[in-house]
């Protein structure tokens, strides 16, 4: 993601509170992972936390296991 240096905190503190594993950053680009379920989610926070000026990208990147935390519940 390309965002304002001003964005950075709001932006990071986002993505981490919705389970993202960051990678590189500074303050104007920042890279990392984020469940596939929880991309829309971070998208529509981008424009608030932005002003409207950051530039979101993706792709997938594979399969990781689910954690027992987010399973579904078994009977």
């Amino acid at each position: 993601m390309e965002l304002p240096a001003e964005a950075f905190g709001g932006v990071t503190g986002k993505l981490i509170a919705l389970g993202a594993e960051l990678d590189d950053t500074s303050p104007t680009l920042v890279t990392g992972s984020l469940p596939a379920r929880l991309v829309n989610t971070a998208k529509r926070h981008l424009p608030g936390l932005t002003g409207g000026m950051g530039v979101w990208w993706s792709r997938p990147s594979g399969d990781r296991p689910i954690s027992s935390r987010n399973s579904p519940a078994r009977l």
